[in-house]
């Protein structure tokens, strides 16, 4: 006659198979997790998953797991199904819904393009940064040839920096063309535009936008001063002389005039770069208040640009 430690004790195969599904329990809450997170995991969703493992183990515990009713293969069993239905569930509201969809592939879709917007403008401005690397100084005014590469490369970014700030106004009105050309319900589509006018309404974009118009018209009033500076140079290249990296302009008259255009060149700069910080710290937070963040859309990230 055994025990009644033996006849208590588990078998083994009992044991092996709850362990399997117990782990295939915890596995299936973890992917819970991610698809809710598109995935994505962060803190966050770290905390979904124990929140989802917490829930299913409560109720196997509370059928199955207490002293009186324990049992080891039907905890198992029991939280080993509960995990399959959230799983499911999660699966069916993400991908069962027509509309789900189409929204999920829109944000990515108009995330894509704003990014990758702003992904080619920095690109585009990095290759003009040799140029404008030697804005100012004695090299940039050594030879005509030197002059018209930064003179150039001035009206380059100016130029690209003004196509920039247009899309960055004009992208609500491209979202609201963007859903109404999707596959959403009319329902959806309302729904979808009320939640993002809420962030174009908001005071960060219109604090960006303002600053963003300030300092497009800063930069072509600094444009406008450094090319006729750099005009100017390039008029009176013979009497400008380079030594040991220093500028040289013998003519007093000349002189006078040249270091009074490079004094408002300079003066239009230092405005510029004010706005232009001022302008990245509302963009943030206006994206942040759209949600066009990077997670979710690919490898890379934002890449920074030089200051001019």
């Amino acid at each position: 006659m055994r025990s009644a430690d033996t006849r208590e004790r588990p078998a083994l195969w009992r044991i092996t198979v709850a362990t399997i599904l117990i782990t295939t329990a915890v596995a299936l809450c973890v992917l819970t997790a991610l698809f809710w997170s598109r995935g994505v995991w962060n803190a966050a969703v770290l905390g979904y998953a124990l929140g989802v493992m917490v829930m299913g183990g409560l109720v196997s515990y509370l059928i199955a797991g207490r002293k009186k009713v324990r049992n080891v293969l039907r905890f198992s069993l029991i939280f080993f199904s509960i995990s399959l239905v959230l799983i499911l569930l999660e699966m069916a509201n993400h991908h069962g819904s027509p509309d789900v969809e189409a929204a999920d592939k829109l944000a990515r879709h108009l995330s894509g393009n704003f990014w990758d917007l702003a992904k080619a403008h920095r690109q585009k401005v990095a290759e003009l940064q040799p140029d404008l690397q030697m804005l100012y100084s004695a090299q940039s005014y050594s030879s005509p040839v030197s002059i018209k590469r930064t003179r150039d490369a001035v009206k380059n970014v100016a130029a690209l920096d003004h196509e920039f700030i247009t899309h960055f106004e004009t992208f609500p009105a491209r979202v609201q063309q963007e859903v109404a050309q999707s596959s959403l319900s009319d329902t959806a589509k309302q729904l979808y535009l009320q939640g993002y006018l809420q962030g174009v309404n908001s005071n960060a974009y219109s604090s960006a936008l303002e600053v963003g118009r300030k300092r497009d018209q800063i930069e072509r009033q600094w444009c406008n001063e450094t090319v006729a500076l750099y005009d100017f140079a390039l008029a009176h290249q013979k009497q400008i002389q380079i030594k040991d990296d220093h500028l040289i302009i013998t003519d007093e008259r000349t002189r006078g005039q040249f270091n009074n255009l490079l004094k408002q060149a300079k003066e239009q700069r230092q405005r510029l770069q004010d706005a232009k910080a001022e302008m990245e710290k509302l963009q943030k937070e206006f994206t942040q208040t759209l949600g066009l963040t990077r997670e979710g859309l690919g490898p890379g990230g934002r890449d920074s640009s030089p200051p001019i």
